[in-house]
């Protein structure tokens, strides 16, 4: 992600807290976490942000824990079911705060703005145990991977601060004498950024930085299932704001369900939006924004009508004890609910039943003996993050056989299992697949399952004879994040 998609180019004349340990998880409760990081649980908490600080009188909503199923907070919101004048006063006077906020940031030097950057990195630091755990208990992934998304966070911190002091412009000739022209960038104003429920930390974290050290203000609508780890994130960030003298709005929340998004959308005093998500919701928001003569930042997965697997090609020269366990965490990790996920995976027939093999007895090893309670430090797999990509999932098994797909992992007899401890049988549990296709992958054409996107723990495994075939395979599809290649 580019500076310079935050900014337009114009020719112009502590205290450091107590590190929490590994007990976090399934010995630190949820409202434990919630407390640490200055949020209620089982109670309603603000979820609006701006100047004027915390605040929320439209609809409530719940946030609930994947795992188990609880409820771990209700979060009041700046939008109703209907139109209300409570609710619209509250998007207006953040957004104006916003704006105002804008003007009061764009005249501090880069420098300083990288200043007060460096030490939200540092306050994020401070809190990345408890903010990592809280992405587990609301988003699902594994602990380890809640914090490594904080990590990103920090991680991007650093870059921006670094920026800070090293953009630049262009010295130009001019045709007249006794003239140059400089170019310089300049911020843009307020940019808006909707994130997305798998990654509801990073995301933001790599908008907002370079957002900020730019001279733009930002306004952070999070993914509707996951507004306490935005919550937590923004308390972060508002805590160092306010012991710099910066006003609030130039990081502002606003929660919500999808009327949030599609307010900010249609606003044209939001100059530029970024926004994660879908291809369909992406494509209908570029056109929005584009169609006000706003800008915009999309990074899209698919869930659409375009055909896109993210493959992986396994030759019989691979070093296969380096590629199983590479395949296994590319399939498996953060349950299969990321863009980059290996979906397909594409044998060499002389090696394709070892390595077959060889893989599955990595799926056993994880299923279900380390799949469960993502805090728990023996888990490597945890649940789904909704009902509705439950739903998916189940209907992309059922797609499969149609299909002429055979699953070869599990075994039949296991194919279901309940989890039966500390409360997680009511939590979006599946069993991983594995599904073993036959015959030509020329015959799988767009309507096939195995080359859709499916939000979970399913990967096909295709067999092919040449690698300028396989290399045709992974190109069949008509989108793709990433692809690999095992080879000496």
């Amino acid at each position: 992600m580019s500076s310079r998609l935050f900014g337009v180019r114009l020719s112009t004349c502590a205290r450091r807290v107590p590190r929490l340990t590994r007990a976090f998880g399934s010995y630190k409760s949820a409202p434990a976490v919630l407390s640490e990081l200055g949020l209620r649980h089982g109670d309603v908490n603000p979820g609006v942000y701006s100047t004027s600080g915390w605040f929320g009188s439209g609809k409530e909503v719940e946030s609930v824990n994947p795992s188990t199923g609880e409820v771990l907070a209700k979060i009041a919101t700046a939008f109703m079911l209907r139109e209300e004048q409570a609710s619209k006063q509250d998007r207006l006077k953040v957004l104006g705060e916003a704006k105002e906020a804008y003007r009061y940031w764009r005249s501090v030097p880069a420098p300083k703005r990288g200043n007060v950057l460096a030490k939200i990195k540092t306050a994020l630091e401070e809190k990345k145990e408890a903010l990592g755990a809280l992405v587990s208990l609301e988003m699902g992934k594994i602990y380890s991977e809640g914090k490594g998304e904080v990590q990103e966070f920090i991680d991007i911190c650093d870059y921006g601060v670094g920026l800070s002091r090293s953009m630049e412009g262009r010295h130009l000739p001019s045709e007249r004498p006794g003239h140059v022209m400089l170019e310089v960038p300049n911020p843009l104003g307020l940019c808006g950024v909707i994130t997305a429920f798998n990654f509801p930390v990073a995301v933001y974290g790599w908008n907002l930085s370079l957002s900020l050290v730019c001279g733009n203000s930002t306004l952070w609508a999070p993914a509707p299932s996951t507004p306490l780890c935005a919550m937590a994130t923004q308390r972060i960030i508002a805590d160092v704001f306010e012991k710099e003298g910066v006003p609030g709005a130039v990081s502002a929340l606003l929660s919500g369900g999808k009327e949030t998004g599609a307010w900010m959308t249609e606003e044209k005093d939001i100059p530029l939006l970024s926004f994660t998500g879908s291809e369909r919701t992406g494509l209908e928001v570029g056109a929005k924004v584009t169609g006000r003569a706003g800008k915009t930042i999309l990074e899209l997965g698919s869930l659409t009508d375009l055909t896109v697997d993210q493959a992986a090609i396994v030759l019989a020269d691979a070093n296969l004890a380096q590629a199983v366990p590479t395949i296994l965490f590319s399939a498996l990790g953060t349950t299969s609910q990321r863009c980059t996920t290996t979906r397909r995976l594409l044998l060499q027939r002389s090696i394709s039943q070892d390595f077959l093999s060889s893989l599955l007895k990595g799926y056993s090893s994880l299923v279900p003996s380390r799949l469960g309670d993502p805090l728990h430090p023996n888990t490597l797999v945890g649940p789904l993050h909704s009902r509705s990509g439950m739903k998916v999932f189940d209907d992309a098994l059922k797609t499969c056989e149609e299909q002429g797909g055979r699953i070869v992992f599990p075994e039949p007899a296991a194919q279901s299992f309940e989890l039966k401890e500390g409360g997680l049988r009511n939590g979006n549990w599946v069993t991983p697949r594995v599904v073993k296709w036959e015959g030509s992958a020329k015959d799988y054409g767009k309507d096939w399952i195995v080359n859709k996107e499916v939000f979970g723990p399913l990967l096909h495994v295709i067999e092919f004879d040449t690698l300028e075939e396989a290399i045709e395979i992974n190109n069949s599809v008509e989108q793709g994040l990433s692809s690999s290649l095992f080879t000496k």
